[in-house]
């Protein structure tokens, strides 16, 4: 199945979506390794993959003596992986854990399910509907089976997440059709 929770064309990929919590001896010896340590490259969690791009770290907070970022990570590694590399940087009266992981969602992008999408996708917009990655998160990472599909079309920003979402009347026609056809395809197609 799939999600609309995403953008066009079919998102065959999505990274991995980890929390991580480190604990400082003082607020002072928090924000100073921070500094020390503003990105991916200053951790040695520079780690790459072909579809996926490099692990991003996003999202960092500081309350009082307590760092917590989250790990946008490609399959070419794991959660795990990401908070050994940590410990390793980080002082020795520091404690760190895993908060969460979401772990990555990975179909074939030739398969019979993203085939069906894009097919759908494209007979509707006529537009490339060669199946893509992402680096958010959506409810792919938490359902079984499905990708995200859908419904922010290619050039949409600023529409979605926002007090006053909103979509113009002809992508909502739009989507309606594409995920109708979407559907009566994935019901009689042999997955």
């Amino acid at each position: 199945g799939f999600t609309p929770d995403c953008k066009y064309p079919v998102v065959y990929a999505e990274r991995g979506r980890s929390v991580y919590e480190l604990q400082f001896a003082g607020e002072e010896q928090a924000a100073a390794w921070h500094e020390a340590h503003p990105d991916e490259a200053s951790l040695k969690l520079d780690i790459r993959d072909p579809e996926f791009g490099i692990l991003q770290l996003r999202n960092w907070k500081q309350d009082g003596n307590t760092l917590t970022f989250a790990a946008s990570y490609p399959p070419a590694t794991n959660a795990q992986k990401i908070l050994d590399i940590l410990r390793e940087s980080l002082p020795e009266d520091t404690q760190a854990k895993l908060v969460s992981d979401w772990k990555p969602v990975f179909f074939k992008k030739e398969g019979p399910l993203c085939a069906s999408l894009q097919w759908a996708y494209e007979t509707v917009t006529g537009f490339d509907g060669t199946p893509v990655t992402t680096t958010g998160g959506t409810y792919a990472k938490r359902l079984p089976n499905i990708v995200p599909f859908g419904p922010s079309f290619p050039g949409q920003k600023g529409i979605a997440h926002l007090p006053d979402e909103w979509m113009d009347v002809d992508d909502l026609v739009a989507n309606m059709k594409i995920y109708a056809l979407a559907m009566a395809d994935l019901a009689t197609r042999e997955l």
